[in-house]
């Protein structure tokens, strides 16, 4: 028992205790909502149906490149769920939010569409310039699917490419937001459109 009070007294003296750890907390960000969406006068009787977004958007981390063409994740900052999740939930509400459709829905409900909206990102992400600024560009591949004929109804590719303009995590993100919105308002009014419905 003495060589254990012994034991114990020298490691507190040379500072061996158990100190905390100080480590930055890890910042979560969240795409917004898109803003109100225009309401459609023409309205399509059928059920669309948003699949879960496609690419290399299924990570929460939050990934910018180098002009050198790396790859490098934020060390304290990243997405609250994977983009892809997020971009599947706000395409839906603002897609029902148009009033287009007979109705909008994900897969993960039990009505049965008569179209499919597939969407395949090549690119969502931070990429840093030569001069010091950067750029998210958001790169689309959209599929119009009917179905009942399992054939391929119209298709595009979006390019939105947004400004950074303060040079920080929550300034990208900033960009991250207005290429998104960008996006599903283009999105929107190419569905409006006859040859894509």
């Amino acid at each position: 028992m003495r060589w254990i009070v012994l034991l114990s007294t020298a490691l507190v003296m040379m500072g061996c205790t158990v100190k905390p750890t100080l480590s930055q907390p890890m910042a979560q960000f969240r795409l917004g909502e898109v803003g109100l969406m225009p309401v459609f006068a023409q309205r399509f009787s059928y059920v669309l149906q948003v699949r879960p977004v496609a690419g290399n958007v299924d990570s929460t981390k939050l990934v910018y490149q180098t002009p050198e063409g790396l790859r490098r994740a934020y060390a304290h900052h990243q997405w609250e769920k994977p983009l892809s999740r997020q971009m599947q939930h706000l395409v839906v509400l603002a897609l029902a939010q148009s009033e287009m459709f007979e109705d909008v829905t994900s897969t993960t409900s039990k009505v049965r569409p008569q179209r499919v909206l597939e969407n395949s990102v090549s690119a969502f992400e931070q990429y840093l310039l030569q001069d010091s600024t950067s750029v998210v560009r958001l790169h689309v591949r959209t599929r119009v699917v009917d179905v009942a004929e399992n054939t391929s109804v119209a298709h595009r590719v979006f390019r939105i490419e947004i400004p950074v303009l303060v040079q920080t995590p929550t300034g990208a993100l900033e960009a991250y937001n207005r290429a998104f919105e960008a996006w599903v308002r283009e999105l929107t009014l190419w569905l409006g459109e006859p040859d894509a419905s």
